[in-house]
């Protein structure tokens, strides 16, 4: 004898509008999975992880006001007429004869007019010592005091908001520790009157981040005593290529982990970015944008271009103030 059915519990639905609920589940996950991307995105539009609150690292000392969204590369030999309105400038390059500096074997006072006119914008104006035209103070200046001398020169002469050491000598450790020992000199010396010497350094990178060679000069520069501001990465672009801002995002994101371990802190802010254009169309009003939303979301300490200059649209893009 059959049992008689037995009486749904209250508040459950019936079984036919179950499996029809069960049915439109299915359909809605399969269009959802249609529309995900087939590809990861690029490393451009990687999430950021949130930076985590860490003990200051000695020897860095940058404050959010010496973060500036784009620094305009003044190349004092070739400059010529005016230079177009930036919210920074970066002047170079100082070099040197024994321990006397030259502007690539012109005297230390040529370049005043330019770099008076560039203060009258009331942007910050650096000066950049070494780079790839001439040797720089700390490698032909043996004597210690004699060095301090020159760099008080420069300083006396052209009043920069900070100093930029593009350095090429990274292997020679005598010429580290001389330039390391006149850094933490003139920085106690500004302290000493109430003030801060901001201090750069500007160094070459691949898609494997800095040399060896380079970090060893960076932590043997801190070992000393010195500062260091920022470390400002050049990334040569390849004319043509289709991958230069992938090589460039590679570039950034080695260099930000070498940095972060030397500095036990979150390097993003202390880190400046530089492709080097072969030519003006190496850098689109697109590249411009993404380079632009890059630094926005990592709160990366400073973006430039060098080499080619960049369109007039490009230009705008990356010079505008930031959101």
């Amino acid at each position: 004898m059959d049992s008689a059915p037995r009486p749904r519990p209250v508040g459950t639905p019936p079984r036919a509008l179950v499996m029809a609920a069960a049915t439109a589940l299915v359909g809605a996950t399969a269009a959802a999975l249609v529309l995900l991307p087939a590809e990861p995105l690029p490393e451009w539009a990687a999430p950021v992880t949130p930076p985590v609150a860490a003990a200051p690292a000695v020897a860095v000392a940058p404050k959010p006001e010496q973060t500036v969204p784009y620094v305009t590369f003044v190349d004092a030999i070739r400059a010529e007429g005016g230079v177009s309105r930036a919210p920074a400038y970066l002047v170079g390059h100082v070099n040197a004869t024994g321990c006397l500096p030259t502007w690539s074997g012109l005297p230390a006072s040529a370049k005043r007019p330019l770099v008076s006119t560039l203060h009258k914008t009331g942007r910050p104006v650096g000066l950049s010592f070494g780079g790839p035209r001439g040797a720089e103070l700390a490698a032909t200046c043996a004597g210690p005091a004699r060095l301090l001398r020159a760099y008080r020169s420069v300083m006396k002469a052209y009043r920069p908001g900070l100093i930029d050491f593009e350095v090429t000598d990274s292997a020679d450790p005598a010429t580290t520790g001389r330039r390391a020992a006149a850094i933490q000199r003139l920085q106690e010396e500004a302290r000493r009157v109430g003030s801060e010497l901001m201090v750069t350094m500007t160094l070459p990178a691949t898609r494997a981040g800095l040399s060896l060679a380079d970090r060893a000069m960076l932590k043997a520069t801190r070992a000393a005593g010195a500062e260091i501001g920022r470390v400002n990465v050049l990334v040569p672009f390849s004319p043509g290529a289709r991958d230069n801002l992938r090589a460039l995002a590679d570039a950034a994101h080695a260099a930000n982990r070498q940095l972060t371990r030397l500095l036990d802190r979150p390097a993003w802010p202390h880190l400046g970015l530089t492709p080097i254009l072969a030519s003006p169309d190496d850098l689109t009003v697109a590249d411009a944008k993404t380079l632009v939303a890059f630094q926005t979301k990592n709160s990366l300490g400073e973006l430039s271009v060098r080499g080619a200059p960049p369109a007039e649209a490009v230009a705008q893009i990356l010079t505008a103030p930031r959101q």
